[in-house]
């Protein structure tokens, strides 16, 4: 029994679907995303300003971060340059890049209001909140910029040593 062969409204309409789905996911993920920035933005009261602050700030940035991946998606979609892809997926990827900072920012905010329990809660030197937003944005980069500097000699230097001939072999 021989099979059909498909057509092409099959394979488009596959292909559409492809891209629509992460769509689908993204929206989702926006509609949860900003119903948590709702709580978070009534119990606001029940927590340090600092914390308060860069959790909102977390989340917002994840519904921006989703945004620009259908930003991104669609712009795929419809069959732009790749330049124009490139930047819409270089938001996307800035905006993660910003959002793991800001968890680490979080982790740090955390960890001392646990150590210093006593005085932390009175604390409100603002100055720390706004010296922890260049190293959300540059940090990441950097750490990455660094990983890959690392992983180039690393390869480079097991090339290299495989393109040597041993001595014993040497005439």
């Amino acid at each position: 029994m021989m099979s059909e062969p498909t057509n092409g409204t099959c394979g488009s309409t596959l292909k559409t679907l492809s891209y629509l789905y992460p769509v689908v996911l993204h929206l989702v993920s926006i509609m949860l995303t900003t119903r948590a920035l709702q709580i978070q933005y009534r119990l606001r009261e029940m927590f340090h300003p600092f914390f308060s602050l860069l959790l909102s700030l977390v989340l917002l940035s994840y519904n921006i971060c989703n945004v620009f991946a259908i930003v991104s998606s669609f712009l795929v979609m419809s069959g732009v340059s790749p330049a124009v892809a490139y930047a819409g997926n270089c938001l996307y990827y800035f905006c993660y890049f910003y959002i793991n900072g800001m968890m680490f920012c979080c982790v740090v905010e955390r960890l001392a209001a646990t150590v210093l329990m006593k005085t932390y809660e009175y604390n409100r030197r603002w100055w720390t909140l706004v010296l922890s937003q260049p190293f959300a944005v540059s940090a990441w980069p950097f750490i990455l910029y660094r990983h890959m500097q690392l992983c180039y000699k690393h390869w480079y230097g097991l090339i290299r040593e495989g393109l040597q001939v041993p001595a014993q072999l040497r005439m």
